[in-house]
Parts: structure tokens; C-alpha cells; sequence
């Protein structure tokens, strides 16, 4: 979504999605903005926007992997959330009603329906300005096509299917809490593809629609998978 937006000359703001840590990008079309923490106080640095924050600049090699070098969760970071605000579009917004962690995991899940966010935040400010915004919930409708997309992500085929469940009780989580706080939402249907509804002129290009995805493991055969997704749906149907 980032790089629609950038295409066409519009700001983005970005939070991570992964348990390691919270900070923030504002993408502008020339230059990227990052917001982290270090040591309780809130930094800012300007990076090339072609370049990951989250793998780039926010890590660093250990002997256990990459680990981040910041703020794990930074307790000051809703004062820079005027800067998000300020953007065009913002990408997974959850930080700014106080939740932060691997958005759909089942532990990020179980923070949203208990209401037990993690990180403080200004609530009634990041309610007032997410009331005057248009706050939008994407889904797949082609549970087939979104089920044999998430094959991909875990060699498990039942890990698989769990993070599909996870994800569809991530959208009805989200529409709930944002029906609670009376900010208004609306669903996009990916499937349509259609980036008319941001406003922009210029939509995002098939190569980027279509890449291939680079997996560190072996990838099930394809009438093996044709399976799986097939008695998946199947139940579903059921139900």
C-alpha cells in the first residue's frame, strides 16, 4: 500500500507487524521518516524510503539472528502520532489505539478482544482523529484463493490454516473495536482490486500485484495443496 500511495505523490505512515518491536516510517515520495525508541526517549532519523526499515535499519545480527537494537516498546511513542495523523495513509493502525505486537497472531487477537492494550497511547486523541478519517477493513471474499495464499506462509499445512482463521478473526476484532469507539470503517473487497476508493490516479502496477514469493522452505506439491485447500473450504461451507 505504501508504494501505491508514493507512486502517486502521498504520504504513508507505516507500523511493523512482528513481535520483535514498535517504531514507525513515514514514507514520503523522496525520503522516509523513522521513529524509534532508545533508552525511553523517542529518535528520529531520515532513511532511504527504497529500503526496509524493519530489516535494514531496525536490526542487527546476533548470534541468535537479527535482533532490534531499539525500544521494544517505546512508552513515548504516541507523542510523535501528530506525524502519522498528518499522512495521507496509515498502514496497520493498531498502535494508535494501544496495541502493538504480530498483528492476526493469536496473542495479538486475544489483546484486542480482552482490551488489554500494551502501550500507552493519548486514546481520546487517536479516537478523535481516526473519527475524521476514512478507516478501511480489506478481505478476501475467494476463500479458496486466500486459503491457497496462505499455504505459503508455514511448511504446516495446519499452521497454514490457523493464521487464515486468525486473520478473518482479526477483521471482525477490528470492526468491533472500532464500532466501540464510534469511528466509522468500511470493508474493501481485495479480490476487486479496486484503488479508485483511495482517490488516486494511478494504480498499483501488475508487477507488484503479482510477484512470486521468495520462501525458506519447500513448497507442498501443487495437487497436494489443491487438496488441503479443497477439504478446508469444504468444511467451511459446511459450517
Amino acid at each position: 500500500m505504501k508504494y501505491l500511495f508514493n507512486i502517486n505523490g502521498k504520504t504513508c505512515a507505516y507500523f511493523p507487524q512482528w513481535e520483535k518491536g514498535l517504531f514507525s516510517i513515514v514514507y514520503r515520495p523522496k525520503i522516509a521518516q523513522l521513529f524509534y525508541g532508545d533508552k525511553g526517549e523517542i529518535k528520529t532519523k531520515f532513511i532511504d524510503p527504497g529500503v526496509s526499515g524493519s530489516k535494514e535499519h531496525m536490526r542487527t545480527a546476533g548470534k541468535d539472528g537479527y535482533e532490534p537494537w531499539f525500544d521494544m516498546y517505546p512508552p513515548k511513542l504516541y507523542t510523535i502520532f501528530k506525524h502519522i495523523f498528518a499522512c495521507d495513509n496509515i498502514n496497520t493502525p493498531f498502535p494508535l489505539l494501544g496495541y502493538a505486537g504480530k498483528a492476526a497472531s493469536k496473542e495479538f487477537n486475544d489483546m484486542i478482544e480482552n482490551r488489554k492494550p500494551n502501550i500507552p497511547v493519548d486514546l481520546e486523541y487517536s479516537i478523535s482523529e481516526l473519527q475524521k478519517r476514512r478507516n478501511i477493513i480489506p478481505y478476501k471474499p475467494d476463500l479458496w484463493y486466500e486459503a491457497w495464499i496462505f499455504q505459503k506462509t508455514h511448511p504446516d499445512p495446519k499452521v497454514c490454516f490457523s493464521r487464515l482463521e486468525e486473520n478473518h478473526r482479526l477483521n471482525d476484532l477490528t470492526a468491533d473495536l472500532l464500532t466501540e469507539y464510534n469511528i466509522p470503517y468500511e470493508y474493501w473487497d481485495m479480490d476487486k482490486a479496486d484503488y479508485s476508493v483511495f482517490g488516486l490516479e494511478k494504480p498499483l502496477p501488475k508487477h507488484i500485484l503479482h510477484q512470486d514469493q521468495c520462501l525458506n522452505f519447500q513448497l507442498a506439491p501443487k495437487d497436494v495443496i489443491y487438496e488441503r485447500v479443497k477439504n478446508y473450504t469444504s468444511s467451511r461451507e459446511i459450517q
